[in-house]
């Protein structure tokens, strides 16, 4: 059987065109991770370069308006392990198939910490790490919430240490996903729970919220690096701990957090440190005020054995006459100015009633020998005790003193003496 026969014969041109068309049809964006190799670039700032395992290699370019926000790629050499993101496409002119990279970053760890790196570096500019948006974790809480998976060994140690220092605290275990692509999102649900439980119950509200997790790889801490729950944990109303990993662990969460412990346990320590210490201190006093009156009371209760009823009521009297004795030499009665110090007040009242008067008798004399004083100056300035030395005042009829001869007038005048006045006329001569 002929093939021509069968099938349509079609162009090279058309048969790379149809697979090109299958493969942009089947494949929208893939996710490739490989080792970098036959790695150039253009004038024009392209790369390209292959991306290849121990099994297979595929053609792969990075052109100019993606490279430009992607710095890395002139850092990269071949043999370096990248994980991209590209649209899966055919190059018609050799019938290849390639990768259009969009995405790049470095595998595994590497990739991982600069992914890192960016993020940290981003909410760091957006001022989130600023220790003046930190909530200050309360010192006595009622209620407190922690977010963890609930079977992990992290969240049995937060627990048992909450149970053994902070028995008054009550704690809601809000159930999450803490490893793997779905952690962020369950970890955010969790906490919006949080949220929900404090606007039903605002008069037991939660205080406090710890995230707890044990220790692992970068990769499998990732979660607690996701931008999206690090924004929403820095505007949480709720002052958030971070607990998670072990000392060496850090996570963005780490920063945005009101409090970052090393561990969950420290974690749990840290919230119960005010409370233990309080019952610590009640435990220690109660022991010495037990420790005490045991002591009082087996001495009470020896010095009773060793005394007969006699014995305790002649003690009983001679102590009732000691104290009556000690009253009756205080005199209280007798002289109580001595002994309520009345008298030092009496005497120090004399004092001031003596001043006093004194005083009284002193101005009374000083103001009379000024107003004898002032009586003689009026009398020395007085002009009617001119006239008693036979001198005499002429006014006319408008009671005016005449004081020149040129000043007589030819109406009525008056003479003035000291026993009295006439009125005259001047005589034309």
């Amino acid at each position: 059987m002929s093939i021509q026969s069968k099938l349509p014969i079609a162009s090279v041109s058309e048969l790379v065109t149809q697979v090109k068309s299958l493969v942009n049809d089947t494949f929208d964006f893939v996710a490739v991770r490989g080792a970098i190799t036959n790695l150039s670039s253009s004038a024009a700032g392209h790369f390209y370069f292959s991306l290849s395992d121990n099994d297979s290699l595929i053609n792969a370019a990075m052109f100019r308006n993606a490279a430009i926000r992607y710095p890395l790629m002139r850092k990269l050499k071949d043999g370096d392990q990248i994980e991209c993101v590209a649209e899966l496409t055919v190059y018609e002119k050799r019938g290849t198939i390639q990768l259009v990279v969009k995405q790049i970053r470095l595998a595994g760890e590497a990739g991982l910490k600069l992914e890192f790196e960016k993020i940290k570096k981003k909410l760091e500019s957006l001022g989130l790490f600023s220790l003046d948006r930190k909530k200050r974790i309360p010192d006595f809480p009622k209620k407190i919430a922690v977010i963890s998976a609930p079977t992990s060994a992290a969240i049995q140690d937060f627990l048992n240490i909450m149970k053994r220092r902070g028995g008054m605290i009550e704690v809601l275990v809000l159930p999450a996903v803490v490893q793997g692509d779905k952690a962020a999102l369950s970890v955010k649900r969790a906490l919006e729970k949080v949220i929900q439980y404090n606007k039903i119950n605002d008069q037991q509200k939660i205080e406090a919220v710890t995230i707890c997790r044990g220790g692992g790889s970068l990769e499998d801490l990732w979660a607690f690096n996701d931008e999206k729950l690090c924004l929403y944990v820095s505007d949480f109303p709720v002052p958030i701990i971070s607990g998670v990993g072990h000392q060496t662990d850090f996570s963005i969460l780490d920063y945005v957090s009101d409090l970052r412990c090393e561990t969950p346990s420290a974690a749990a320590e840290i919230i119960t440190q005010k409370s233990f210490d309080v019952i610590n201190r009640m435990k220690a006093i109660s022991s010495r005020l037990k420790k005490s009156t045991e002591f009082i009371m087996q001495s009470h209760s020896l010095f009773l054995e060793r005394r007969t009823p006699h014995q305790l009521k002649k003690i009983l009297f001679d102590q009732v006459y000691s104290y009556d004795k000690r009253l009756n030499r205080l005199r209280v009665i007798k002289s109580p100015e001595r002994y309520l110090k009345i008298y030092d007040y009496i005497m120090s009242l004399d004092q001031v009633k003596s001043n006093l008067s004194n005083w009284g008798h002193r101005k009374i004399t000083d103001e009379n020998e000024k107003l004898s004083h002032l009586n003689s100056l009026l009398n020395v300035l007085d002009p009617t005790s001119v006239l008693d030395r036979g001198y005499a005042i002429i006014k006319d009829k408008n009671k005016k003193v005449i004081t020149s001869v040129n000043d007589v007038p030819n109406d009525n005048m008056t003479i003035s003496f000291s026993d009295g006045g006439i009125n005259v006329k001047k005589i034309n001569s």
